[in-house]
Parts: structure tokens; sequence; C-alpha cells
């Protein structure tokens, strides 16, 4: 029986985190969960409830792309870390400074949405506006940028 991505998720965190020489306290410390819930998560229970804040979170911590740590891809950060570089730099800021338009900023979206292996679909370009204009994605983008340049 083919794995789950949800005990992929919890294999990977734990593989993951003892390959890093973290406990469970240190990581629950930097995410800001207890203990029990790493341990819990590591054991398969609750992963279908971690919301995606948290997902970046664990991926920064491990230096992995979030998509590795759903299960979604292989590679734990694929080789596209100059033109990820140069997206996120060219992308946010210059848009919510109005220096570039919705489509090439959508443009833009739909490629580092995929690069995070999110379900490759059409986006709704009101949608992806609208996540552009979120704290959540300036989040996500700046602790990737950050990764990217350690």
């Amino acid at each position: 029986m083919p794995e789950t991505n949800h005990h992929l998720l919890a294999r990977r965190l734990k593989e993951l985190r003892i390959s890093n020489s973290f406990t469970q306290s240190e990581v629950a410390g930097k995410i800001g969960v207890h203990k029990t819930t790493i341990m819990r998560w590591e054991n398969g229970g609750g992963t279908e409830h971690i919301k995606l804040p948290v997902i970046a979170a664990l991926a920064g911590i491990f230096r992995v792309s979030p998509a590795y740590l759903m299960g979604w891809i292989e590679e734990p950060m694929p080789n596209h870390d100059e033109e990820m570089a140069r997206m996120l730099e060219t992308v946010y800021e210059p848009y919510r400074e109005g220096q570039i338009g919705e489509s090439e900023a959508c443009s833009c979206l739909k490629f580092l949405l995929a690069y995070y292996g999110l379900p490759r679909q059409e986006y709704d370009d009101a949608l992806l506006l609208k996540l552009l204009n979120s704290d959540l994605l300036r989040n996500l983008l700046s602790n990737s940028l950050n990764m990217l340049r350690q």
C-alpha cells in the first residue's frame, strides 16, 4: 500500500529532526507548539491539520522545500535556487509598490506555487492577487529568500 502524504510528512519530519540533531522540544520551541505536538505529528497523528505557515516554518528549520516536507516532491530543495531568488526578489515588493502589473505578478506567483509543489491547477488571478497582498505570502517569500541566501 503506498504511503499517504500525511504518513510521509510524519516520517520526513522525524527523519529531518534527527538528521539535524534537534530534539522534539527544540523544534517545538522554534514553531511555538508543545513538544507533545511534535511527538504526535511524528507518529502520524494530526498531520492533516498542520497549517501552511507551520509547514513553511518547519521547512525553513530543516532547509527543505515545503513541497518536500509534504511529500509532493522527492528532492529536499529543488535546484532552482538562482531562479527562485530572482523571482522572489522581483515579484513581491515591485508588485506592492506598483512597479509591475497584476498580470506579471500573477504569472510569477503561479511559478512560485508550482515550485512549492502546490497542486498544479488553473489558479484564479483574483485569488492570486489576494494571496499576493496577504501577510502569509510575504512571510513565506521572506523565509524562502532567507533560506536561499544561507
